[in-house]
């Protein structure tokens, strides 16, 4: 079930409530079985049938005059509907707007509904002609630099993988010094592991993301890793050693 916005004040509107009863049901009856560009398919037998009343094209147009336009003998415009339902305009952007526009320009009535916006409305063509104009403009005028985006592309990095000899190096430099538990032998039989790791993925992590940056990646991904797992650590144990020899002796 489709939902519209409704004026609360049309009962304050002189020409609504000048209405006669039976014109007012019609007026509200078209508002709501119209589609969302204020398009009524005409089924007048319908339209009695609902209102048990007896109306003709010929009397719907006396009654509401200029507030429809009859498009053909099958179709009926009301002049002010997208008006209403789009106060601040028409944009081939906006989804639901973009098919009403399509239905009114099926029927040859949008230029008419258009007219009773205080903007115009410029289509996709007239702005990729204003667009092509400014290009034009800026090129003589040496103007024409590159969007953000076009130099984003353009200052983009290719990924380079780096040889094993420089990631085992990388690692035995860094992990000792973010945890003082890895030993350099361990880096090294951590990082030999690893490099194979992400040549079998074609660098790519355990999430299949393509990696950006190999050594913040390694490192992390190494720092999770559980150093006895890669040998002895002597100089953790001889530490280790002092420690126990120094808390046995005798005050």
């Amino acid at each position: 079930m489709s939902k519209r916005l409704t004026d609360s004040e049309k009962w304050r509107d002189p020409w609504f409530s000048e209405l006669s009863q039976e014109d007012k049901l019609l007026w509200l009856y078209l508002l709501d079985a119209c589609d969302h560009a204020g398009v009524w398919k005409v089924n007048v037998r319908f339209l009695n049938f609902s209102l048990e009343s007896a109306y003709t094209i010929d009397t719907i147009m006396k009654a509401l005059g200029s507030r429809v336009h009859f498009i053909s003998s099958e179709y009926l415009l009301i002049e002010k509907y997208l008006q209403f339902q789009y106060p601040k305009g028409l944009s081939d952007k906006n989804k639901p707007q973009k098919a009403a526009m399509d239905i009114l320009l099926k029927h040859n009535v949008l230029d008419r509904v258009i007219k009773g916006y205080d903007k115009g409305y410029h289509t996709p063509q007239d702005k990729d002609t204003d667009k092509d104009t400014d290009k034009d403009t800026d090129k003589e005028l040496g103007l024409d630099t590159p969007t953000k985006k076009q130099a984003k592309k353009k200052t983009k990095k290719t990924f380079v993988p780096p040889s094993r000899e420089e990631f085992i190096d990388h690692a035995v430099a860094t992990l000792p010094r973010r945890n003082p538990d890895w030993s350099p032998e361990q880096a090294f039989r951590c990082a030999d592991q690893q490099f194979d790791t992400y040549v079998d993925q074609d660098w790519h992590d355990g999430n299949g993301k393509k990696i950006a940056n190999w050594k913040n990646k390694s490192i992390t991904a190494m720092l999770y890793r559980k150093p006895h797992n890669f040998g002895s650590n002597p100089q953790f144990f001889l530490e280790q050693k002092k420690i126990a020899a120094n808390s046995a002796s005798p005050l």
